[in-house]
């Protein structure tokens, strides 16, 4: 309808962030599409940062102070059963190694009956193992928001938790190091061993399982110590986790559920068809 001066022109192309050029073009349609354009791509863009907001968002629970010492009081009812379960793990191949021994000793027995006991005695131990870890995973999975959410702790709350955390956080240090400790002393009293009396074949089976027991202690001392730690860190939300690491850990929870199975699979399936599970 009119033709605006010079400095109006310089001003509205600052305004709508276009060139003097883009103004003075003759076509209207060319003028309006354009600046549509660039309302659509900014909304487009609002859409999209919204969406990856929504992604990266992790539920809030507000945990109240029964909920935590009911959870507390559930996991030192299950560390010890863990620990158990996996010591019984550890110690299953140890029949094997018995036996074989006692067959290495020119005792009357036949290697099937050696390996045949030796099986029996390792699904026992697995079985057993496996009968305590069903119920008592069951009995903490009503606690696993725990671990996904993000967990909103009234102040006094926070501030007991933090104190007892702080509190047993050396012994709990001490024990876990001497679980490792144990792990390491159980290997190198069998190389030991085996440097000073590499003929001694008895000597060496019952090193051998001296080492699956002393191994089974010291993770039988870590797997409780730090299942207690760990209620504790979830509840404060410390270390692994943290908001930063359960965002992380949402994305690779599916992959690490198929990687398990696939490991779990393969190590029964050579086991198995071998029968060398002094390797496995």
């Amino acid at each position: 309808a009119s033709n605006p001066d010079l400095d109006k022109i310089v001003a509205m192309s600052t305004l709508f962030g276009v060139s003097t050029d883009y103004l003075l073009k003759d076509a209207t349609t060319e003028q309006s599409e354009p600046i549509r354009d660039f309302a659509d791509e900014d909304e487009e863009n609002d859409e999209d940062e919204e969406e990856i907001i929504e992604e990266e968002t992790i539920p809030t629970r507000e945990v109240t102070a029964n909920e935590a010492e009911e959870y507390l009081a559930a996991v030192k009812k299950a560390g010890p059963r863990i620990a158990l379960g996996v010591l019984l793990c550890i110690l299953s191949p140890v029949f094997f190694v018995v036996f074989g021994g006692i067959l290495e000793a020119g005792a009357y027995i036949t290697e099937g009956f050696a390996a045949a006991c030796g099986l029996v005695m390792l699904f026992v131990f697995v079985g057993t193992a496996i009968a305590i870890f069903i119920p008592t995973g069951a009995s903490l999975s009503k606690y696993e928001y725990l671990e996904k959410n993000l967990l909103v702790l009234p102040e006094a709350l926070e501030k007991s938790l933090t104190e007892e955390y702080e509190a047993n956080n050396k012994k709990e240090l001490l024990r876990i190091t001497t679980g490792i400790l144990l792990c390491m002393l159980a290997v190198l009293q069998l190389v030991l061993l085996g440097c000073l009396y590499p003929n001694n074949e008895i000597l060496l089976i019952v090193s051998l399982c001296i080492l699956f027991l002393l191994v089974a202690i010291g993770v039988f001392i870590i797997v409780r110590t730090c299942f207690l730690r760990g209620a504790y860190q979830k509840l404060l939300q410390l270390e692994e986790y943290a908001e930063k690491q359960k965002k992380n850990v949402a994305h690779f929870e599916l992959i690490g559920d198929v990687y398990w199975l696939i490991v779990l699979a393969i190590y029964l399936g050579v086991s198995f068809l071998t029968h060398r599970w002094d390797i496995t």
